[in-house]
């Protein structure tokens, strides 16, 4: 029989102890008085965990950062940003050729599957008519540019349903368009401070932003680099369309998006300063996970984070929280059926978050 204690903390009741007759190892501990400066330093980064403000690092993080701040701006339809070019990065170079070979061979590979085919359309027509792919002419083509390939990824934990990528590392003469971009600075939150924050409030709520990176524009001229071929007649020649919106392969994405992200919730500092923080320390990416005190403070917060997204043209869908009484006030178009939140579980009723 174990010989335990109960220690109430932040997190809730935690049980210790030691089996009968087990004995604590003996040992020495000898602290070097030039080992303090370090030891004291680590103490507190440990304290800090979770909550830590990255400075940057190198000249091109520096550069990355300079970048968006110039370039970010809000616009009538959402927020613009431009790509992170490197100093030194190599002109872009045509490669329409093949482009289009990929294409051909993405063709053959949809061809033999009918489910994937439709599947495959149905992701292109769908960029078209969000406006995140525009047709151009041939004739508007850039002299330099960059076609991107593309292909599907399959998630088996989502049958019938497929990923479209644009293949930002495939490369041309040697040079990919990764290879010219800066992946800029960190700016995800530690995932362990999030997770341990979760764990305080007694009311969870979780969420994601509906095409996170989709929703952010990049500048005009940097759009030459994002071009693609398709074509729903392969008797036809394959038609040139631009992705004008920030794509997920990119290395200078996630920098980007959540630089805009955080950007946007800035601006309302002094009118929601709670729901700010929440997403400014509260996402993960496109997923937001947090905890409070109470369902009233649960609802005021969802709205103000609410408010504030969609001013940047940002929606949060797939709401879901262990709240009866939060549940009862959720819309049902933004919410999900689930009863209880949970970081691992994916039975019935349970919502997976940071999937």
């Amino acid at each position: 029989m174990f010989q335990t204690s109960r220690l109430q903390t932040m997190f809730r009741l935690v049980v210790h102890g030691r089996r009968p007759g087990e004995r604590r190892a003996a040992y020495e501990s000898v602290n070097h008085l030039t080992d303090l400066h370090d030891q004291v330093k680590a103490h507190f980064e440990l304290d800090a965990l979770g909550i830590e403000v990255r400075p940057p690092r190198n000249i091109e993080e520096e550069r990355a950062l300079k970048i968006l701040n110039e370039s970010s701006r809000l616009t009538g339809g959402g927020w613009q940003t431009s790509l992170l070019w490197r100093a030194d990065a190599p002109p872009l170079s045509d490669k329409y050729d093949s482009a289009r070979s990929r294409l051909k061979g993405i063709e053959r590979k949809i061809d033999s599957d009918a489910m994937l085919k439709e599947a495959y359309s149905a992701q292109i027509r769908r960029l078209i008519d969000k406006g995140y792919a525009v047709q151009i002419e041939r004739d508007s083509v850039p002299e330099q540019r960059w076609f991107l390939s593309h292909f599907a990824v399959v998630n088996p934990n989502k049958p019938g349903k497929i990923q479209l990528v644009f293949d930002a590392a495939a490369r041309h003469n040697g040079v990919s368009l990764n290879d010219r971009l800066l992946s800029g600075p960190n700016l995800l939150n530690p995932l362990l401070g999030i997770l341990l924050k979760f764990r305080i409030g007694k009311v969870a709520v979780t969420g994601d932003i509906e095409d996170m990176f989709l929703r952010i524009k990049i500048q005009e001229r940097d759009r030459r680099a994002q071009l693609f071929l398709w074509r729903d007649d392969q008797t036809k020649e394959p038609q040139i369309f631009v992705m004008e919106s920030i794509i997920f392969s990119a290395t200078s994405s996630p920098a980007c998006a959540i630089f805009v992200l955080n950007k946007n919730a800035e601006r309302y500092t002094d009118e929601y300063p709670e729901a700010v923080a929440a997403i400014k320390h509260g996402h993960y990416m496109d997923d937001c996970i947090y905890s409070v005190d109470s369902p009233e403070i649960a609802r005021r917060l969802i709205e103000d984070v609410k408010r504030i997204h969609g001013e940047g043209n940002f929606r949060i869908r797939g709401r879901a929280t262990n709240s009866a009484e939060l549940r009862e006030h959720l819309p049902a178009a933004d919410s999900t059926n689930a009863h209880k939140v949970s970081l691992a579980k994916t039975e019935p009723h349970f919502e997976k978050t940071l999937a």
